[in-house]
């Protein structure tokens, strides 16, 4: 099969989105489930209209990506993509916190399993690969359910932990399904939610800069001084930076294949807005990711593209995005210079003095929080009880279980070391599930990146991946969908260079 064949059309036009004469008998099903279930979810939910409005996107997303399983599969990974960026949001019910995409996973599931059409039933045998990593990291989850019910002191908790890590699975499951025939169509899902999350979080910013020290700005973060930190619409700014920084290398990947103007600010612009988020783990992330990027790169010597421009823009923007953030976000949050020359109350420095004008010192600036030592405070407690069941760890979310955060008012504590958090909740065994499980995904991508038409994809997902697992270890994210999706989408990739019709190379027009 020529490149041409495999890409068929690089976009269906929007009157085609339809499909075949079924559709429309498919849209009324679908679209007739997503509204029984969002009903049934806001009656049992908080019944507010802020819950309404996030069931609405979240049941709205599943039925659009459960139609569109057998017409676009691509289109339906996009959407739950998309829904696990915004990891912000989230839905109390009374059997646990909901997140935008779990619906859409759910749905997306259903209708592969009961549509003979789609993708699941024309989806080659997999390989060896692919069956080993799935088992590993059912070996993990099954590790991490003994641990929760058997060592857990609060089992139940920690089984809600294990259930969404289960549905995260499936849902890298269902991106490998969805994602195997065209594996290269998911990198401008990358690009564009990256794009969009980086361009709130640059609105955000420069809202700061317009409306002045405020804490009630959305997207961004106030209880940190003097710095602020942006998170748009994700969970905080760790994971913000985080994503901006492993999606990175697929802008970079777009650019270096086109070396046009609007790539290279398509690129600045994820870059700049990584340096808002005020991460460190994400700066070492990105710079990983740029290693193992330009090495794969230059190892495979690819041929017709030159690496130094993307470099140069990509360092350009990071170092730039850095200092953005030391003008943008370093006002203390505690400064309130007088309106109207009224003196402030309360200020000593106030002239009280007729035709003088008050003046204003800001109160001196508590440290900022030392987030290193932080973390590194847990490691003692947590190997001194991961020390009393060291084989299969203390369970999913335990630590919290049995340590308060005397920072937070005696909240549940944290693990926020991506590698403790692994060993500590699944323990010896689950951890070298999961890691021989990661191995062998980096593995088959590295021989993916031999086949020209993957070389530069290959790169971009081990780049990728790299910089999530740096980044990580100043944060525990594991249960996000969006790794999981990630990772089916990359081993999709690998496996598709191993068939025999696979392309040559990517027609200019397949790669969007």
């Amino acid at each position: 099969m020529t490149g041409a064949a495999f890409g068929e059309q690089p976009i269906r036009p929007v009157r085609d989105w339809i499909g075949p004469p079924a559709a429309p008998r498919r849209a009324l099903v679908v679209g007739a489930v997503s509204i029984v279930a969002w009903a049934a979810t806001w009656a049992v939910g908080d019944r507010t209209v802020e819950s309404a409005v996030l069931l609405a996107l979240a049941m709205g997303g599943a039925g659009a990506a459960a139609y569109l399983v057998p017409l676009q599969p691509t289109i339906a990974f996009g959407i739950i993509f998309l829904l696990a960026t915004a990891s912000r949001f989230t839905i109390e019910l009374p059997v646990g916190t909901m997140r935008l995409e779990h619906p859409a996973i759910a749905f997306t599931t259903l209708a592969l399993l009961i549509d003979r059409r789609g993708p699941l039933y024309r989806l080659q045998r997999p390989g060896r690969s692919e069956a080993a990593i799935l088992g590993l990291l059912c070996g993990y989850l099954a590790v991490l359910t003994i641990s929760s019910v058997a060592v857990a002191p609060q089992p139940v908790a920690s089984l809600r932990i294990v259930a969404w890590t289960a549905i995260s699975l499936v849902g890298g499951v269902v991106a490998y399904v969805l994602m195997r025939a065209e594996p290269q169509r998911a990198e401008a899902w990358y690009r564009g939610s990256a794009l969009l999350i980086a361009s709130v979080g640059i609105a955000v910013g420069a809202w700061y800069v317009v409306r002045g020290p405020s804490d009630d700005i959305p997207g961004l973060s106030s209880g940190l001084v003097p710095w602020r930190k942006v998170f748009a619409y994700a969970l905080e700014a760790n994971l913000y930076a985080s994503f901006l920084a492993a999606m990175a290398p697929f802008a970079m990947e777009r650019l270096r294949r086109r070396q046009t103007i609007p790539n290279a600010v398509m690129l600045a612009v994820i870059l700049l807005a990584i340096g808002l988020g005020v991460t460190r783990g994400a700066y070492l992330g990105l710079v990983a990711g740029f290693v193992v990027y330009g090495a794969v790169l230059l190892w495979r010597r690819p041929t017709g593209q030159r690496l130094s421009p993307v470099f140069a823009v990509a360092l350009t923007a990071t170092i730039a995005g850095g200092l953005l953030s030391a003008v943008v976000l370093s006002t203390p949050s505690g400064y309130r210079p007088p309106v109207g020359g009224v003196p402030i109350p309360g200020d000593p420095n106030a002239s009280a003095g007729p035709g003088t004008a008050p003046t204003f010192t800001p109160p001196p600036l508590p440290e900022s929080p030392d987030t290193i030592a932080f973390r590194l405070e847990r490691v003692p407690p947590a190997l001194e009880d991961l020390a009393t069941s060291p084989w299969i760890g203390l369970g999913a979310n335990s630590f919290g279980q049995r340590h308060i955060d005397p920072s937070s008012g005696g909240a549940p504590d944290y693990i926020a070391i991506l590698a403790l958090a692994l060993v500590y909740e699944a323990g010896i065994i689950g951890t070298l599930f999961i890691t021989v499980a990661v191995g062998l995904l980096l593995l088959a991508l590295f021989r993916a990146s031999r086949s020209g038409w993957a070389m530069g994809l290959a790169a971009a997902y081990l780049a990728a991946i790299a910089t999530l697992l740096v980044a990580y270890q100043a944060t525990n994210a594991l249960v996000f969908a969006l790794n999981w999706l990630l990772g089916g989408a990359a081993l999709a990739l690998a496996a598709r260079t191993r068939d025999r019709d696979a392309p040559d190379e990517i027609p200019a027009d397949d790669v969007l």
